[in-house]
């Protein structure tokens, strides 16, 4: 597999909706024992939703939420046996690249402690202390998108 092989695109209708649902559900309800009412936490339908596909098999997912006078990354997953390769870091370049299009300066992050490093790598920094969330500890992380301009 390489990066080549990889696309990521915004999800689109009932079926990517499913297919993300199912891609959450997997890496977040089952692998790390997040409750399901915190999961599907209603936001949805005001998020923007991407797929990353690997050779028409969808791998991970993520959703960007428009805040006031920020952009949030959320609910960014990937499936267990294509971690560390590549898709993620696709993925989340991918999402910056939207939330400059869209305009944001900011983006934000909630990262799990142990995922703190990784998003250093895209220019993210932490800010504040640790916090929990569905029993993981977690800490606001935040990029600063310059001008908006790609």
């Amino acid at each position: 597999m390489t990066v080549s092989d990889l696309e990521v695109r915004r999800a689109q209708g009932d079926d990517d909706m499913r297919t993300v649902r199912s891609i959450r559900e997997a890496v977040f309800i089952r692998e790390q024992s997040v409750p399901a009412d915190r999961e599907w936490d209603g936001l949805d339908n005001e998020c923007e939703h991407f797929l990353c596909i690997l050779s028409g098999v969808p791998v991970g997912c993520g959703r960007v939420r428009s805040m006031d006078g920020y952009h949030k990354i959320e609910r960014l997953a990937v499936l267990g046996r294509f971690r560390g390769k590549g898709v993620g870091n696709l993925l989340i370049r991918r999402m910056i690249e939207a939330c400059r299009d869209d305009g944001a300066t900011t983006v934000v992050i909630h990262a799990q402690l142990r995922t703190e490093n990784y998003y250093r790598r895209f220019g993210f920094v932490g800010r504040g202390g640790v916090f929990s969330d569905a029993g993981i500890d977690h800490r606001e992380m935040i990029l600063s998108t310059g001008d908006g301009q790609s």
